[in-house]
């Protein structure tokens, strides 16, 4: 029995484009956003999808509705702890004033993850054991069904180095595109296999 997850960034957002740290920021998406979204629901067309769930954040949810345009009969469940990471002083700054007021803390986000820690904010490895620990509930719940998560680009790394089998003190960065999806398949005893990570072929096609 195979259970099997698609993982989906947002679309690009206005602070994506700009560099701006979100966090938990409700952002909006910028027009090549909304684009991605209706690609999205051309890429999910052919695929069948059992359940959805997607991160309260407006940038997911709509991410979620446009990849079931034709699951009509899924609606995408709001999970919390699907959210972003909580950047605490860091949302709304761009990175080069995050690096400037707080000693090159995206130097740090960048080439040592595992420190990162921003005032007032979530570290990275807390936002590891949030969000690996909201998406193995939602697999275990779901077991032998196709399920489709709207998120973020930084939990979405989180869980990328636990499939990967790094530990929170281990984590590296590798940032996917916004709209992009990821696919992992579990056995049954619930071994993670990444199938691919970051598609956006479906940019390059045409709408039907």
């Amino acid at each position: 029995m195979t259970t099997t997850l698609y993982l989906v960034r947002h679309g690009e957002t206005y602070e994506n484009h700009d560099h701006i740290f979100q966090g938990v920021l409700d952002t909006k998406l910028t027009p090549k956003g909304l684009a991605q979204t209706e690609g999205l629901g051309r890429y999910f067309k052919a695929i069948p999808i059992d359940k959805a769930y997607t991160s309260p954040l407006s940038r997911a949810r709509m991410t979620a509705e446009g990849a079931l345009t034709y699951h009509p009969e899924i609606k995408a469940e709001i999970v919390d702890d699907l959210h972003e990471i909580e950047g605490g002083e860091l949302q709304g700054l761009d990175f080069d004033t995050c690096n400037q007021r707080f000693n090159n803390i995206m130097v740090t986000f960048r080439k040592n993850p595992s420190a990162f820690d921003p005032p007032g904010g979530e570290s990275l490895p807390q936002v590891y054991r949030r969000f690996t620990k909201a998406v193995n509930t939602l697999v275990r719940q779901n077991l032998g069904k196709t399920i489709l998560i709207a998120a973020h680009g930084t939990v979405i790394q989180t869980w990328i180095n636990y499939a990967w089998g790094r530990s929170e003190d281990q984590i590296k960065l590798a940032f996917l595109p916004n709209g992009s999806v990821s696919k992992f398949t579990f056995d049954d005893e619930l071994n993670v296999k990444i199938d691919y990570l970051g598609d956006v072929s479906y940019m390059d096609t045409q709408a039907e």
